[in-house]
C-alpha cells in the first residue's frame, strides 16, 4: 500500500509538472509575441518622431543615459546631440524589415533590424541609405526606453 501510495504521488508530481511547463511554455511564448509587438512599434514611433521632426516624443522613448551611434560616422552621440541632429536630418521616406527581438532579462531586449530610408542631410540633395540596425531597450516605470542605438551603413 505505501509503494502504490508512492507511485500515485510521483504520478500526480510528474502530471503537475508537464502542466506546468506546458502552461509555462504557452505563456513565454504570448510574452514573447508581446515582447515583439512592443518593442516593434516603439521602433516605429521613433523613426516616425524623427521623421516629423518631434523631439518630445523621440525623447519620451529614450532613457536618460540614451547614446547613440549613427551612420553620420561623427561618433557617440547623447540625446540633446541626437535631438538637435533632427534640425540637420530630414527623413523623406523609410522601411523597416526583419525585425527581430532578443530578450535579454524582464527589463531588457535588444531590436536588431535592416532600415531603409531616403533622406537629406542639410541643403544637399536627397539619398538613399541602407542600414543594419540595433536598438538596447530597458523596461523602466512600466515603460520601454531605448538606452544604446547603433546603425551602421550596408553598401
Amino acid at each position: 500500500m505505501k509503494k502504490s501510495f508512492t507511485m500515485l504521488l510521483v504520478g500526480v508530481f510528474v502530471l503537475v509538472g508537464t502542466a506546468m511547463a506546458q502552461k509555462s511554455g504557452a505563456s513565454g511564448t504570448k510574452s514573447a509575441a508581446s515582447l515583439q509587438a512592443t518593442l516593434e512599434q516603439r521602433e516605429k514611433e521613433g523613426w516616425e518622431s524623427f521623421k516629423n521632426k518631434d523631439g518630445k516624443a523621440y525623447a519620451a522613448l529614450c532613457a536618460e543615459e540614451y547614446t547613440g551611434v549613427y551612420e553620420d560616422g561623427a561618433g557617440e552621440h547623447d540625446l540633446n546631440s541626437a535631438l538637435e541632429s533632427m534640425n540637420q536630418i530630414t527623413i523623406n521616406s523609410y522601411q523597416l524589415g526583419d525585425l527581430q527581438v532578443t530578450a535579454l532579462g524582464p527589463n531588457a531586449a535588444m531590436v536588431r533590424y535592416t532600415a531603409e530610408a531616403n533622406v537629406t542631410l542639410g541643403d544637399g540633395p536627397a539619398q538613399d541609405s541602407k542600414m543594419a540596425v540595433t536598438d538596447i531597450w530597458v523596461k523602466r516605470g512600466g515603460q520601454w526606453k531605448s538606452v544604446r542605438y547603433q546603425e551602421t551603413n550596408i553598401k
